[in-house]
């Protein structure tokens, strides 16, 4: 089994954190608070996890666990990040980001990159729009 690489830096105001090697729920969990955290660090709200150098799968309720346990985590510390995953099926399949969803967490998944970045770009301009008006 390759362990995960773990690669976290801000570039234009968004939180890139690339990810490679095989997966378990334990390491995505990790990945995700890492990113969180990082990006609150920096007070970023917008973060992209670049899975498509990840290996392996996880199962339905791994899923459902990890949606459930990053949104909780971003919830139990008031991060208010927007997440863009950008990673291939079978593994970036949308169900943890349905999952975090529903709990509060704004995420969404995407099979290309520059799709997540144009996603998350809209947040940053609709913040913009905010302050300017």
């Amino acid at each position: 089994m390759r362990p995960i690489y773990l690669k976290v830096e801000p570039k234009d105001r968004i939180m890139v954190t690339t990810v490679e090697g095989q997966i378990s729920l334990g390491e995505a969990t990790n990945v995700f608070t890492k990113a969180c955290d990082a990006a609150a660090e920096r007070g970023l709200a917008l973060i992209l996890v670049d899975c498509l150098s990840v290996e392996g799968e996880l199962s339905t309720m791994e899923g459902y666990e990890l949606g459930r346990a990053v949104a909780a985590y971003c919830n139990s510390r008031s991060i208010a990040a927007k997440v863009a995953t950008v990673g291939k099926a079978p593994l970036i399949n949308g169900f943890a980001a349905l999952v975090a969803t529903n709990r509060g967490l704004v995420a969404e998944t995407f099979s290309e990159t520059q799709k997540a970045i144009s996603w998350l770009k809209r947040f940053a301009s609709r913040a913009a729009a905010d302050k300017i008006g």
